[in-house]
């Protein structure tokens, strides 16, 4: 069996037709934030390709070190990061975190006319309920388990002498 890449691994969980939906809701919220906020440009609709790129971006700025998103795209030598510049910049960055949405977007004063959500997990719940059948569908507790010989049980007490 062959070992899956990253990204092979992120496609179970984020399917194409989930990216095309979240791709959809963005672009609706971007659009409306660019018609509404004077300080806020939209430049284009984003596509799921795009969005593949933001996500990569955003997983590596949770694994880098820099303390503040700005530090990505610095021209200073010591902050900057090429890799990031190259992919997008990092004004339409921005632009997209703003606008992410999770589920259709209905602009304020056009949602269902409930003031309070029956359910309290709505905002996310499309993406919540991918995950879930993804779960039920890839991870089987009990099948394809390796254990490592040099795996131990964690006590929480740190011993003197052992790093």
């Amino acid at each position: 069996m062959e070992t899956p890449t990253p990204l092979q691994l992120f496609r179970l969980f984020f399917t194409t037709p989930l990216l095309t939906d979240l791709t959809t809701w963005t672009n609706q919220k971007g659009r409306h934030c660019s018609a509404t906020m004077d300080t806020f440009q939209w430049e284009h609709d984003t596509d799921p390709q795009e969005l593949d790129a933001f996500f990569g971006l955003l997983h590596g700025m949770g694994l880098g070190g820099m303390h503040q998103m700005s530090h990505y795209w610095s021209s200073h030598p010591m902050f900057g990061d090429q890799f990031y510049q190259s992919v997008m910049s990092g004004d339409w960055f921005k632009a997209i975190g703003t606008s992410f949405k999770m589920n259709s977007f209905a602009p304020p004063g056009q949602e269902d006319g409930a003031s309070e959500p029956v359910d309290k997990l709505e905002k996310i719940r499309p993406v919540l309920d991918q995950m879930k059948r993804a779960c039920r569908q890839y991870f089987h507790p009990g099948q394809n388990i390796t254990m490592n010989d040099r795996m131990h049980r964690l006590t929480g007490k740190k011993r003197r002498g052992i790093n």
